[in-house]
């Protein structure tokens, strides 16, 4: 079952906020995911391979170590802690966090 690109977008837009990623940042991924947006270099550095990749300013923010990641993630409704440091890929806490999110969702 194929969704729209709206239909796309407005999971992408709760899942933003069911991280507590900030509006900008969700809306800078949203844009870059329809096409209608490009991603810099610098968004490309400052990224993290939990799913987060900030908007510009945030990027910007992030590269002169004004701010990381953990400073800008608020309001986060899902129970598993997002790991700046240290992160190694954890295939079963994706699934937990897909889990959680599809009841959440509801």
């Amino acid at each position: 079952m194929s969704m729209s690109l709206e239909e796309a977008n407005q999971i992408r837009l709760k899942q933003g906020e069911f991280f507590g990623y900030p509006k900008c940042c969700v809306n800078s991924f949203i844009n870059y995911m329809s096409g209608k947006g490009k991603r810099t270099q610098l968004q490309n550095q400052t990224c993290h391979p939990e799913g987060f990749i900030p908007c510009n300013k945030h990027a910007k923010r992030i590269h002169m170590g004004e701010i990381n990641i953990n400073d800008i993630i608020k309001s986060r409704v899902c129970t598993i802690e997002f790991k700046c440091k240290n992160y190694k890929g954890d295939y079963f806490t994706e699934i937990k966090k897909n889990e959680e999110f599809r009841k959440w969702l509801k």
